[in-house]
């Protein structure tokens, strides 16, 4: 196995059994699978709390098409975790709002990932190597990031 096959395939599989940590640990903090799926909603609403957020912004970020983002926001509403809101200028939008137990709930989605971060990498990588791997994961985000856009315009 050349070197880029095998940097490519631990990537892939400490994604895996890094994810089944977290999952394992926010689960035992009492959030259902479902909450966890979609707990990147929740922390991008609560980052991005200082101005309005519409249902197409978080299909653009996600990076989903419309009726997921509208599946996944009826369960959160559901859930108490959101609110959606009219707003006086436009009957059809509807800004969606992270609720207080909204919030306290991506609260414990991020403390399980810090915890679960901190146990892997804090006891087993210096300061200066968790830097090091920061930038090369950087550049093969990068990496990625330009074969899609190939990939888009073949």
């Amino acid at each position: 196995m050349n070197k880029q096959s095998r940097i490519g395939r631990l990537i892939a599989s400490d994604f895996y059994r890094w994810r089944k940590l977290v999952i394992h640990t926010q689960t035992s903090s009492g959030i259902d699978h479902d909450t966890i799926a979609y707990g990147r909603i929740l922390g991008y609403l609560e980052m991005n709390s200082d101005h309005d957020v519409y249902q197409k912004e978080i299909e653009q970020h996600e990076e989903l098409n419309k009726s997921t983002v509208s599946m996944i926001l009826t369960s959160l509403e559901k859930k108490g975790l959101v609110r959606r809101e009219s707003v006086n200028f436009d009957a059809r939008l509807k800004r969606i709002v992270l609720t207080e137990e909204g919030r306290v709930v991506n609260r414990k989605l991020v403390k399980a990932f810090d915890d679960c971060d901190n146990e892997i990498y804090g006891g087993n990588l210096t300061e200066e190597e968790m830097d090091t791997l920061i930038l090369l994961l950087e550049k093969v985000a990068s990496g990625i990031r330009q074969k899609e856009e190939n990939i888009k315009h073949d």
